[in-house]
């Protein structure tokens, strides 16, 4: 089944060779088809054009979402990136190289381009990885260059990357609560956002955590 899933996932990602290839081959299908039989496969002529700006829209959530409910787990690092020559929406391509270790210990040399957005689970805006980062990843057994980063589990990178948003979001939190100490929902939200950061292990060491508990019994008492 491999087969079939790398096919999908090389149609879903290919959105604008999919595009051109449906505007290249559609107006001569049309003209050789209402040449010879008239207008009767149009309507199967324009569900192929749906699909190929279907495919523009949802093709990379669908490539995602395909590999990582069909793929295998493993584990993945960055080891260096590459200039690709590309521009996407006004930005300069980079190209990052990969080793992927999957679940037999096998070690293969792959790459990614930072306009993949092969990031699961899909989004719009992604981060990903830098060298020496260390990430799950999910891959086709039988084509490991198909592969997607799990962004939401606990490999040392996406816990760094989680603890990072909610240090922010923390500190956010604590400026509005010290602008407006009076306000019960910031201070609310800032207790909550803390014990979030202890909950979610991303402390530093126990003195952070011990600061961090005694952060929260300043801020219910009032002290701050």
């Amino acid at each position: 089944m491999d087969i079939l899933w790398h096919v999908i996932y090389f149609i879903a990602t290919s959105t604008f060779l999919v595009l051109f290839a449906t505007f290249s081959v559609l107006p001569i299908l049309i003209a050789l088809s209402v040449w010879k039989a008239g207008a009767r496969h149009l309507k199967y002529y324009s569900i192929v054009l749906v699909f190929a700006f279907l495919n523009l829209f949802f093709g990379t959530d669908i490539a995602v979402g395909t590999v990582h409910a069909f793929g295998e787990k493993g584990t993945a690092t960055i080891t260096g990136s590459y200039d690709t020559s590309t521009i996407y929406n006004n930005h300069d391509v980079v190209g990052y190289h990969v080793l992927l270790k999957t679940t037999d210990d096998k070690v293969i040399e792959t790459s990614f381009e930072d306009d993949d957005f092969n990031i699961y689970p899909p989004k719009n805006s992604v981060v990903y990885p830098g060298v020496g980062d260390h990430f799950t990843v999910y891959y086709l057994r039988r084509f490991p260059q198909d592969f997607v980063i799990v962004d939401d589990d606990d490999s040392p990178w996406a816990a760094a990357l989680r603890c990072g948003r909610l240090r922010k979001q923390a500190q956010e939190a604590n400026a509005k609560h010290e602008f407006d100490r009076g306000s019960a929902g910031y201070r609310t939200t800032y207790i909550d956002l803390v014990n979030r950061l202890l909950v979610g292990k991303c402390v530093a060491d126990e003195d952070e955590a011990d600061a961090f508990r005694q952060e929260i019994e300043n801020v219910e008492a009032g002290q701050r």
